[in-house]
């Protein structure tokens, strides 16, 4: 019993079909983390469950033991001629000018010769293993080591105290944010207004927006903005593809005298939030930055983000504010691109393992039948001893 459990391990583990399944898996859980993620320390994270880094350690082991048996072990063993049952031509001995002249490397081995090319793909598939192992061990490693915080800070203000999404407990920062300033950048608000001709008493109404232009006899008027605490339209007038103004409600001319009335608006929508950070650590450096959204500030390896910015129940308002520390995402960034450069390499490399056993006449030839060259086959068949 146990002796045919380890075999179906060592059956699985050797597969590289099981390799693609535990990718699979990973990868369709990976929706569930992306699209619910842990918003406080608090809820259920996806991405520090036993399952997702069981996964993570099964595949590593799957990787690493399919690099040993599937590429190392058959590496060895072809370096040393172990390969080929069926002889496929018996060719004369001046076939190893023909090898010799295709840049073929030829090795003495026992009973012949091992002749070869192509070792690069064979190194490339190796280090494209060894890489991706490399990956997922850093990733989890820092991902271990590393640190997530948040906190909220009022315009104005600085601490040095954030949580801690670790240790579940509020913990001392290294340094000292202060928030300069806040600003929120909206979308062009929507507006509805009436324009009252100030000669005549005509009034009309328009629904636009902020910095669209409206037409009014024969005038273009160029919304800039509706001030939705006093209730007024800034505007200017396009005369000959010239601004004139800024004019605030109203407008009196040699021709046109008229009015705008604030009827209505639909709340902006935000468009991009920022924040003026100071940091200041304890050996007196200092970095100041305007953050955004996906923009954040970079200071001796930490990254503070900028999540939201928002009004206490008083009024006040204030940033949020998200701290991480991943010490090794410089080798992580590496390590990708070392995979996508090795992916770039092997598949454009041919390989070829021939052997070369001697014989009264010649040689028997052998090929690595899972590395066949049709073309190089039908140049060894024209040496044949017929």
């Amino acid at each position: 019993m146990l002796k045919k459990t380890l075999t179906l391990i060592d059956s699985i583990l050797k597969s590289p079909k099981y390799a693609i399944i535990f990718m699979i898996s990973i990868g369709v859980i990976s929706i569930y983390g992306t699209i619910f993620p842990a918003k406080t320390p608090y809820d259920f994270n996806l991405y520090k469950t036993p399952l997702y880094i069981g996964l993570l350690i099964i595949l590593s082991i799957n990787i690493a033991y399919c690099t040993y048996f599937r590429i190392i072990k058959v590496f060895f063993a072809l370096q040393r001629g172990k390969f080929g049952q069926e002889r496929i031509y018996t060719v004369r001995k001046d076939i190893l000018e023909l090898f010799t002249n295709r840049g073929f490397k030829i090795k003495k081995v026992d009973g012949g010769y091992l002749v070869f090319k192509g070792l690069l793909r064979t190194y490339a598939i190796l280090t494209l293993h060894i890489l991706i192992i490399s990956f997922i061990l850093t990733a989890g490693l820092s991902s271990y080591l590393g640190f997530l915080g948040t906190v909220n800070v009022h315009e104005k203000r600085g601490t040095d105290i954030c949580f801690d999404w670790n240790e579940k407990k509020d913990v001392v920062l290294p340094f000292y944010i202060f928030v300069n300033a806040t600003k929120i950048e909206y979308y062009p608000m929507p507006l509805k207004i009436e324009i009252e001709d100030l000669k005549n008493s005509n009034k009309r109404e328009f629904v636009t927006k902020e910095g669209d232009i409206i037409n009014y006899d024969g005038l273009k008027l160029r919304i800039l903005k509706g001030i939705i605490e006093k209730r007024s339209i800034i505007f200017t007038l396009i005369d000959n593809n010239l601004e004139v103004g800024p004019f605030e409600n109203e407008y009196s001319g040699k021709d046109n005298a008229f009015k705008i009335k604030f009827l209505a608006y639909i709340d902006p929508l935000p468009k991009q939030f920022y924040a003026d950070l100071t940091i200041n650590d304890r050996d007196g450096n200092t970095t100041n930055k305007i953050i955004s959204i996906n923009n954040p500030l970079n200071f001796k390896g930490y990254k503070v983000y900028l999540v939201d910015i928002n009004r206490d129940e008083f009024g006040f308002p204030y940033v949020g504010l998200q701290i991480t520390y991943e010490p090794l995402l410089t080798i992580i960034w590496v390590l990708c691109f070392l995979i996508v450069l090795t992916l770039f390499v092997y598949p454009f490399v041919d390989e070829v393992f021939v052997k070369l056993r001697e014989n009264e006449m010649g040689f028997d030839v052998y090929i690595w039948k899972e590395k066949r060259n049709f073309y190089l086959i039908e140049k060894i068949k024209s040496y044949e001893i017929v």
